[in-house]
């Protein structure tokens, strides 16, 4: 994995796998993916505080939202067709 100066990751690479490539505009999430030839693989829309929806180049089937509690955690990650596809199991402890 390579980072910027920032700590923001500018690539990383999954076992043998071709690297993924992170381009951002200004935020702390990255607005697009891309591989090695340059072409785009997945598009990131995020609101102030985080993530909001991703898909692939050409939408459709690869799109996938996110659904946060009343904290802004993420507590649901939607396919497009509105079945939840990953439930995160929120942590809570009281202080």
């Amino acid at each position: 994995m390579g980072y910027y100066a920032d700590g923001s990751r500018m690539w990383k690479k999954a076992g043998t796998g071709a690297p993924t490539y992170y381009l951002y505009g200004g935020g702390t999430i990255p607005e697009c993916e891309f591989d090695g030839s340059g072409a785009v693989t997945t598009f990131h829309t995020s609101r102030p505080n985080g993530l909001l929806a991703s898909a692939g180049p050409s939408g459709g089937s690869t799109s996938t939202y996110y659904a946060f509690d009343y904290r802004g955690n993420t507590a649901n990650i939607v396919g497009n067709t509105g079945t939840v596809s990953d439930l995160k199991q929120l942590n809570c402890k009281e202080n």
